[in-house]
């Protein structure tokens, strides 16, 4: 079994929010992603899947349900 940790940072000037974010884990390219609900809270969140593979995408708010920059995505 493998690990995904994902790490979300609020980066505006204001107070940071407090919300709900999906996150979209695909499993194999053209796949239904697995879709996971992180609750935000302060300036950065760490989550943690459990994944039997190595994930072949990630997309944060995979609905675009929110009004945000996501920013950059990197990959470690």
């Amino acid at each position: 079994r493998k690990q995904v940790d994902v790490t979300l940072s609020q980066t505006q000037s204001s107070d940071p929010y407090r919300l709900t974010v999906d996150i979209g884990i695909g499993r194999a390219a053209g796949a239904l992603p697995r879709v996971v609900r992180v609750l935000l809270e302060g300036r950065s969140t760490t989550v943690s899947f459990v994944a039997d593979t190595e994930p072949a995408s990630a997309v944060i708010d995979p609905e675009t349900w929110l009004l945000f920059d996501a920013g950059p995505f990197t990959r470690q």
